[in-house]
């Protein structure tokens, strides 16, 4: 044995099962044991096998997450924005790690296969990815930003990734062309700091976009203060007039919206074709869309991204969840930044697809960079009975292989046989990990990574 967890609690990862003190034997990249029954003395005396102490821990399935961004060198989201550096990579799916992730998938969708093996080359944990690669999402990716976009992306075909081994397509559209997170985290303040030098909050910028907005679909109801009240509010009057404001939101809102949504049907083509699993960006904006898709789907799996976001209202949020589930659809929630933020809609909207029995999975996506973990997000609606643990964490861990298929298919349960991807997290506090092993090797040990360092490989 070259790895013994003992007195832990397992998760199985099954949706029903869990061991009270219990045991589990690793040997290379393989779980061996899995037992309630005494430890053998002879495990227990060989100095070559390392003994991990799980006392008042849970052992868990190492999370999959299916949706998040930055964790490649390849250009972010829908709109092939600027790709991060090789370090803020590795940052990031540090920060994945250390919260008790072994596998996830980027769904950037316009990077290159290289693109993120470079991370993975230096990294433990198995980082997927998706292809957006389709005529629509470059032209979409082009009226918004496209400056992480090289001449060699242009030439990637969809066909191309799934050869080298794409998990899924997707993710299809983004806040950055959808008019979404990304345009008020990020494009918006942006252009209003270049017109008068103040930058904004996300949540003022959000604020404000409820002020001007009137999407096109008469499904979304916007609700908000006057928008020249808020000019004033934030200190903008005087600096830049109100058709300048008007003219930003117009911009980073509409613009791309249409272009976008045609890469929807590109996508979908394609996936139906190679019986694909379709990550869709999914939002008050697009939800019209992805239930007229999801009408037609036959061979694809639809997955409807972040169904909690937050240009829904609650009553949109349970009608078009309601609809899409019924055709289907697998619903994903994702915690973003809603817990640190205190986003009341974001958390308002996942509460009550929770009461519904709505929810399939659950993601990070990105946040700008500042998400909430997946399992403080399960820790969260345990605490308020309206999810329970078992079902949590075969959310994020068995119910994956099942979704996804086969690049999963050997993970997502604790179980003799099974790779050793493995989460050890403290009992009363789940998003306090304590251990992850990737391949039953140990790299989080106390939330210090302990896998070699960049430079030392």
């Amino acid at each position: 044995m070259d790895v013994l967890i003992k007195n832990c609690a397992i998760i199985s990862g099954d949706g029903k099962t869990i061991l009270e003190n219990a045991w589990i034997g690793i040997k290379n990249d393989k779980i061996v044991a899995v037992s309630q029954d005494k430890v053998p003395d002879c495990i227990l005396n060989d100095t070559q096998c390392k003994i991990i102490d799980a006392q008042n821990c849970y052992a868990i399935p190492g999370v999959i997450n299916t949706h998040t961004h930055g964790c490649s060198i390849g250009p972010l989201y829908s709109s092939g924005a600027t790709p991060p550096e090789l370090s803020k990579a590795l940052r990031n799916a540090d920060r994945h790690l250390q919260q008790g992730t072994c596998s996830l998938i980027n769904v950037c969708g316009l990077g290159s296969f290289d693109e993120t093996e470079r991370v993975n080359q230096l990294h433990p944990l198995k980082i997927h990815m998706g292809t957006a690669h389709f005529p629509s999402s470059f032209k979409a990716a082009a009226i918004i930003d496209a400056k992480g976009l090289k001449k060699e992306h242009y030439s990637i075909t969809a066909k191309e990734i799934l050869n080298l081994g794409a998990v899924l397509v997707g993710e299809i559209g983004s806040g950055a062309t959808l008019g979404g997170g990304v345009s008020e985290y990020k494009y918006i303040p942006e252009a209003i700091y270049k017109k008068c030098g103040i930058l904004l909050s996300e949540m003022q910028v959000h604020a404000m976009k409820q002020a001007f907005l009137t999407f096109q679909s008469s499904e979304t109801t916007i609700t908000g203060r006057e928008l020249p009240e808020l000019i004033t509010e934030y200190g903008l009057g005087g600096k830049v007039s109100t058709d300048e404001i008007v003219e930003i939101f117009d911009f980073y809102t509409n613009h791309s919206i249409n272009t976008s949504l045609a890469s929807f049907d590109e996508a979908f083509e394609f996936a139906e074709k190679h019986s694909m699993p379709i990550i869709f960006h999914n939002s008050s904006v697009s939800a019209a869309k992805i239930f007229e898709l999801s009408q037609k789907m036959k061979k694809s799996k639809i997955i409807a991204a972040h169904s909690n976001h937050t240009s829904f209202n609650l009553d949109e949020c349970l009608r078009w969840t309601r609809k899409l589930k019924a055709n289907g659809v697998i619903i994903d929630v994702a915690s973003i930044n809603s817990f640190s933020g205190y986003n009341i809609r974001s958390i308002q909207n996942i509460e009550a697809l929770l009461a519904e029995n709505l929810v399939d999975i659950f993601s990070t996506d990105y946040g700008g960079g500042v998400w909430d973990s997946i399992l403080e997000m399960i820790q969260y609606f345990c605490k308020r009975n309206l999810l329970d643990l078992k079902k949590g964490i075969n959310m994020v861990s068995g119910a994956i292989p099942i979704i996804f298929g086969k690049p999963f298919s050997n993970l997502g349960l604790i179980q003799e046989g099974k790779t050793a991807d493995i989460t050890i997290a403290d009992k009363l506090n789940l998003a306090k990990v304590e251990y992850v092993l990737i391949d039953g090797k140990i790299v989080v040990d106390g939330a210090f990574r302990v896998y070699k360092k960049q430079e030392e490989l």
